[in-house]
């Protein structure tokens, strides 16, 4: 969203799963990527077949968070 790039310490190495989109990627205005939580095996928005979604596409809400460990908590 802000063009930095997100520091990923706790990675192995870069992943980029299952993707057949091609990087780096622009996200349309009103749209969203979203990646699962398993980069390897998650089927998402690296995927064509999923893409970029829609607000009337999401279902689900983040409440809490756990993740960094210095920021668990509820997410406002």
């Amino acid at each position: 969203m802000d063009g930095k790039a997100i520091s990923e310490s706790y990675l192995d190495s870069e992943s980029l799963g299952n993707t057949d989109i091609d990087f780096p990627h622009q996200v349309e205005e009103s749209r969203w990527f979203c990646m699962g939580d398993n980069r390897e095996s998650s089927i998402d928005s690296r995927s064509a077949a999923i893409g970029d979604i829609s607000k009337e596409q999401i279902e689900g809400k983040v409440l809490f968070s756990v993740w960094p460990l210095n920021k668990i908590g509820i997410v406002k």
